[in-house]
């Protein structure tokens, strides 16, 4: 088992999961979700807001049947990996392979010279592109993917993409001066050294979340909110791992952004004309299940909203708070980094 600070014990294996500076990120939180949780019954459970894929994993290490989801790409790509893979790893052979030169592709450094990265790291992103048909196993194909998105984060100044300049943010960590090839190579390492295989059965997909079947013992809900200050916009912070996860096929690039962001796809939690029907349509869809929803005190709709419309699918409805400090996402709005993260569970 893993003690965490807190004296809260998780199972040993959540451990070896690759930590991901991502925005809403729950690693830290997972001990008190834990606990939380313990007094659920449950054996198959829907995670359809995977982000980086951190709850699923803890719900794989569990023994729990996970279905992980997510409506954008990178993260189903990770959750493939690390979750519904039980014991496929990436092989030395292929590894060589795809750090090999090839002069096939340049998209990457056509499209992002002079915004991200150096000249190497570009050329790297496109000859692994033009390697990776060499690999035909889905899963191993997967992990090769998921290190070269960890290491395209792990490169970039606090692993976020609103801007160019590689100086702003650069604190002179090791991760930002070594190059996507050096990193790609410890991340495949890394990936393989967390896979392990489930006592549940786990799955990993593509898909937005009312279009998943309406009956999981458990739902657990993570969806973007609506912060009372900045903004809660995946897709301008991790654009560029969307895009280099697909190798950019089928995506829109906003050609007179400064950074070439890709263009959001459209979602109604986060916009405040719809997200307190959408969030009534979601209890809805999800009321033959047992329903746990992440929330934190500084979004929009209130906490007192969202009880008030999960109420109406669910006899009872117990409330968990703990006060927790964002670091990541807020950094220019120090005053809302205190906060207090709610866990609603609806039975």
């Amino acid at each position: 088992m893993l003690l965490f600070k807190d004296q809260t014990i998780v199972p040993a294996q959540f451990s070896k999961y690759p930590r991901m500076r991502f925005m809403g990120n729950k690693y830290k939180l997972i001990p008190w979700i834990n606990k939380t949780l313990e007094s659920v019954d449950y054996q198959s459970v829907l995670d359809p807001f995977s982000g980086s894929g951190t709850v699923s994993y803890y719900l794989k290490t569990l023994g729990k049947d996970v279905t992980s989801s997510d409506f954008l790409n990178f993260p189903n790509v990770i959750t493939c990996a690390l979750v519904e893979n039980d014991n496929v790893i990436i092989s030395n052979k292929s590894i060589n392979k795809l750090i090999t030169n090839n002069g096939e592709l340049n998209f990457a450094y056509l499209t992002y010279k002079d915004i991200f990265y150096t000249y190497d790291d570009l050329k790297f992103i496109d000859s692994f592109w033009g390697n990776l048909n060499y690999i035909t196993n889905r899963f191993e194909k997967s992990i090769a993917i998921t290190a070269l998105i960890r290491a395209c984060a792990k490169r970039q100044p606090r692993g976020t993409f609103t801007v160019s300049d590689p100086t702003k943010y650069n604190d002179g960590r090791r991760d930002l001066t070594i190059s996507i090839k050096e990193h790609f190579i410890e991340q495949c390492h890394e990936v393989n050294n967390a896979i392990f295989k489930a006592a549940g059965k786990c799955e990993s997909i593509r898909k937005d979340v009312f279009n998943h079947k309406q009956y999981y013992d458990l739902v657990y809900l993570d969806p973007p909110y609506i912060p009372k200050e900045n903004d809660n916009c995946y897709m301008k912070r991790y654009h560029f791992l969307e895009g280099v996860s697909c190798y950019w096929k089928g995506q829109d690039i906003m050609e007179s952004s400064k950074v070439k962001k890709i263009a959001k796809p459209f979602t109604p939690f986060s916009y405040k004309k719809t997200a307190v029907q959408t969030f009534d349509k979601l209890f809805s869809h999800f009321s033959k299940s047992k329903i746990a929803l992440s929330y934190s005190s500084n979004s929009i709709p209130s906490i007192e909203i969202l009880e008030s419309l999960m109420l109406k699918y669910k006899d009872k409805v117990t409330i968990h708070s703990k006060e927790y400090r964002y670091n990541f996402g807020n950094h220019t709005k120090a005053k809302i980094n205190n906060a207090e993260e709610f866990l609603l569970i609806g039975e």
